[in-house]
């Protein structure tokens, strides 16, 4: 569905959110919407990014001394409060006292929010006194419904607007530029009057708010201050759960809702289920929700009954269920019409009721049919995404009908598809079906048998879970050194030899800060693991980034050996010049064999069209999975290409091969070109996992070298957001004389090699620097390195080098600690505790043999790794490793972190979240050399930025 040409397309109130994934490189720039919000045809159209924001529209500062002048849309800061004539008497001539308005629009939230918290947040460029003292500031709501300020606004024609006081802040503030975070904070919980005063406009449709800023004494001097225009709300609301649709719900016997007025007919009392959602989260953040049933008939007194029940709290992936039960004197006559619905409550508001569903009871008809399977049992968590499952449906023997089966039909997930069946080998006899799930979650079977007279069954409704997927058998980032005799297995598993003729530490398909193995097409240029490492008969997949350096002749990327054929190979084939994903029916040569390819035309580098281009990266995925109608499938760049069936599914028990395959003659099909990043997985990855993997790709987003500083500011190298400094922080700029001394942190050479002198960031005194934005998106992998020297080898106190904030807390936050109970100090990685959430903090410690260096200091590196949701933290390029002194040790690394949250505030260096609107945890030092990364930096990068030489390649 597409928008109407020239409207904008925004969504519907009630529409589900999700986060959108971002990768960066080559000049584009590619949205990743979420896979699971795809993967519904009811939830389009889709919108991306829809214009949300609540910063002013426009403010205004009004003067009593000239009533009816106007400073509409004023630029940088402007005055507050008595004019202090004592300071400027000249500047403060005629203007006695000033007031500010901010317009607020509101047209982004809806009049089913429930608002929780709302802060209306300034920033104070200037204070009277010499030192920040505690002076008052009040914020009023000015004017009524949908007023604004204007070019025509002034004292004269606003003053008498200013009668409802929202709050006060009576603290000292230290005044800050106006592209800095806000230092003025007017907070409130739902109970308080700000909050109530912005959920009353919200509820009432108005379409703007105005706030006013003054002086709470406004003939003292000491209350003046500027602010500037950037003022802004920040809401935190509620919206009721989504109304379950008939999709949503279902029962056992009956399956899908029935809202026909006869109902569906079931021989017994049946379990009632509802699939519910929070609009206000993606599946993967969602929080806990019940359900309230209500069951309604009419007894055989003619009487009207009802009842409800209510679940407990659990996520909306979980199974929501009420199993239906005759009351004490209100029992459930046999055909009559009982009608139920659902509705939905996240603890704060209910959703609507569902629309009716009805059934009836009817012993004459043939019981549902029994499903049953060791992979995925009833109501429990099962196998992971990805790996096939086997469902067996069973005759009803108990139902009281003598009629064998002859039939079944089977729907999964409702998918909108008709639903598919299934003969078993003689009336009356079980049958069982494969089924891969691709999304972790809830998922539902509906099945139904009928005899030889096509007499339907009730419907049996199945539900189960599915976990995460199984990690890689096998991950060869293909990163390894010049003098690495074998490629490392990140999975720890299978390490791979490295042929002779195999050049490592090549530049690769990312930045500079990324490295492949070059391969060079003749008979040493290979990579071979010591065993098997897929199991080809069974679920699989093998992924790569591939370049070719010619097309002129077949060459294998990857494949597992057989006997007499490869169990598959994925590469070029020359005849067709196409990507191929390859698999023998047999382990004969000479028979034959399913070939995917994938023939969709791309631009080359020389300007024409192809399939496959030499001297380009591309990104290939071969998958078999047992469970689909199609099992065989090929990705290219996370798209798919092509999809077959498999007639003979059989065991290659060979060792795997990157680079080359195996025949019966001997090894082919060498590949010319360049391999990295190379996975396998003994199960099916999804389409959402291939999309991840081809975002993975290494791309500088930020590099700060802090050489020089403008003010309080310090560029970012490529003109992206620039750190400013606040608090006790300055910039030092060094000269030749430190360069000589070695009183550096980074050692800046020119092109002939000469030192020259550069510069550092010194935090003291609560001093921090802090992009105003967020250099990394809310999901994906990410990688961020910094240089530090503490100030002291005796810190008393947490001090934070990195931290990417939330609302309350951080998203991660590198930070050093103090010795305690005889312990050395070390470095911590700290990430929310649950997924998605901002929750409590779990902790990754890294032991540190004392305090750190005082020297060069310390390099300090953290990565997430989206697919392995993993997230690492490195210290001088060795990975963490626990404390062997702590009681209770972790690792270095947290897995299962599901980085789906946006951060609100921009880069922190030298503090941290410690609590909602406030930070903490400052660090006394040296920082230098700050970079952002999308991707996943690989050991060697690490390696080569750890030493203290600047890379501003890299």
């Amino acid at each position: 569905m597409s928008p109407a040409a020239g409207s904008p397309l925004t969504p519907a109130p009630d529409a589900t959110i999700a986060p959108v994934d971002v990768a960066v490189g080559n000049g584009s720039l590619t949205l990743i919407p979420d896979a699971r919000l795809l993967a519904n045809p009811a939830a389009f159209p889709i919108v991306i990014d829809p214009p949300v924001s609540t910063p002013s529209s426009a403010c205004t500062s009004v003067i009593k001394g000239m009533p009816n002048e106007q400073n509409w849309k004023f630029s940088g800061s402007q005055g507050m409060g008595k004019c202090p004539t004592d300071y400027s008497a000249k500047s403060c001539d005629g203007i006695d006292t000033r007031r500010l308005m901010y317009t607020i629009p509101l047209t982004a939230y809806r009049t089913n929010m429930t608002i929780l918290e709302a802060t209306f947040s300034a920033r104070v460029a200037f204070i009277y006194s010499a030192q920040p003292t505690p002076e008052p500031v009040r914020l009023y709501r000015v004017g009524p419904k949908d007023f604004g300020v204007t070019s025509a606004s002034s004292w004269s024609n606003t003053d008498t607007l200013w009668d409802a006081h929202l709050a006060t802040v009576d603290k000292a503030i230290s005044p800050t530029a106006c592209s800095s975070p806000a230092n003025l904070h007017f907070e409130s919980a739902a109970t308080g009057t700000l909050a109530k005063t912005v959920q009353s406009a919200v509820k009432s449709g108005w379409s703007k708010i105005t706030f006013g800023l003054r002086a709470a004494d406004e003939s003292r001097f000491a209350e003046w201050k500027r602010l500037c225009g950037n003022a802004y709300l920040a809401v935190t609301y509620n919206r009721p759960p989504a109304t379950l649709t008939a999709a949503k719900l279902s029962s056992d016997p009956g399956g899908l809702c029935s809202t026909a007025a006869s109902g569906a007919r079931v021989s017994r009392l049946p379990k009632l289920y509802a699939q519910p959602s929070d609009p206000d989260h993606s599946p993967a953040e969602a929080e806990p929700v019940k359900v309230e049933y209500k069951i309604s008939w009419t007894d055989t007194a003619g009487a009207a009954q009802t009842y409800a029940a209510v679940t407990g709290m659990l996520s909306p992936g979980a199974t929501f269920q009420h199993q239906v039960v005759d009351r004490k004197g209100r029992v459930i006559p046999e055909n009559a019409v009982v009608s139920w619905m659902a509705r939905v409550s996240d603890g704060v508001v209910w959703s609507p009721w569902s629309p009716a569903c009805r059934f009836v009871i009817d012993k004459n008809v043939p019981g549902a049919p029994l499903v049953h399977s060791l992979d995925f049992p009833r109501e429990r968590s099962g196998a992971g995404i990805g790996t096939p499952g086997e469902f067996t449906f069973i005759p009803n023997d108990e139902d009281g009908f003598d009629d064998a089966v002859t039939k079944y039909t089977y729907d999964f997930d409702s998918d909108n598809q008709p639903p598919a069946h299934l003969t078993p080998a003689r009336p009356g006899e079980s049958v069982t079906v494969r089924w891969t799930p691709h999304l972790r979650g809830g998922h539902k079977l509906i099945v139904t048998s009928y005899d030889g007279a096509n007499n339907a069954s009730e419907e049996t409704t199945y539900f189960f879970h599915a976990v995460a997927g199984a990690p890689a058998t096998g991950q060869w980032n293909l990163d390894d050194g010049p003098q690495a005799q074998a490629a490392r297995d990140a999975a720890g598993n299978h390490p791979a030899r490295i042929g002779p003729k195999v050049k490592r530490g090549t530049p690769g398909n990312g930045t500079a800060a990324d490295h492949v193995m070059d391969l060079d097409g003749t008979t040493g240029s290979y990579l071979e693991t010591d065993t098997s490492v897929l199991d080809t008969d069974e679920g699989f997949s093998v992924s790569a980034w591939v370049k070719p350096d010619i097309t002129s002749r077949d060459m294998t990327a990857l494949a597992q050996s057989g006997t007499g054929e490869p169990g598959f190979r994925l590469g070029y084939q020359a005849a067709k010049k196409t990507w191929e994903f390859s698999v023998p029916t047999t382990d004969i040569q000479a028979m034959n064999e399913t070939t995917l390819t994938a023939t969709t035309a791309r631009t080359c580098p020389d300007g024409t069209r192809a399939p496959v281009c030499s001297g380009q990266w591309r990104h290939l995925t071969g998958v078999y999975d047992p469970g689909a109608i199609k099992p065989l499938k090929l990705y290219v760049d996370g798209q798919l290409a092509a999809e077959a069936d498999r007639p003979a599914p059989w065991q290659a028990h060979g060792t795997f091969q990157m680079g080359r395959e195996r025949a019966r003659t001997g090894y082919r099909a060498h590949w010319n070109g360049q391999l990295a990043d190379v996975r396998a997985y003994n199960r099916a990855t999804t389409a959402n996992e291939i999309t991840t993997m081809v975002a993975t790709k290494v791309d500088r987003l930020g590099y700060w070298d802090l050489d020089a500083a403008s003010g309080k500011t310090l560029a970012e190298a490529s003109g992206g957001p620039a750190l400013t400094m606040a608090g006790g922080a300055t910039h030092y700029a060094e000269t030749m004389t430190d360069v000589e001394s070695g009183n550096t942190l980074m050692l800046k050479a020119a092109a002939d090699g000469t030192l020259t002198p550069g510069g550092r960031l010194i935090l003291k005194s609560n001093g921090y620097a802090a992009t105003t934005t967020a250099p990394l998106p809310g999901t994906g992998s990410f990688s961020v390195t910094a240089r530090v020297r503490l100030s002291s080898r005796t810190a008393t106190t947490t001090q934070t080098l990195l931290a990417l904030p939330g609302t309350t807390t951080n998203r991660f936050a590198v930070r050093f600690t103090a010795s305690t109970n005889g312990l050395p100090g070390h470095w911590e990685l700290v990430v929310p505790k649950e997924a998605g959430s901002e929750k409590p903090a779990a902790v990754a410690r890294a032991y540190a043999d004392g305090l750190p260096d005082e020297g060069i200091g310390q390099f300090i590196t953290v990565t997430y790794d989206a697919l392995t949701q993993r997230l690492s933290l490195y210290v001088d390029a060795v990975a963490a490793e626990p404390n062997p002194g702590d009681p209770t040790p972790v690792s270095g690394h947290v897995d299962g972190v599901l980085m789906t949250w946006p951060a609100t505030t921009g880069l922190q260096v030298g503090r941290a979240r410690t609590g909602s609107g406030t930070f903490g945890d400052y660090l006394a030092g040296e920082v230098d050399d700050i970079r952002v990364y999308h991707g996943v930096l690989d050991r060697p990068t690490i390696t080569q930025l750890t030493d203290n030489y600047t890379k501003p390649a890299l």
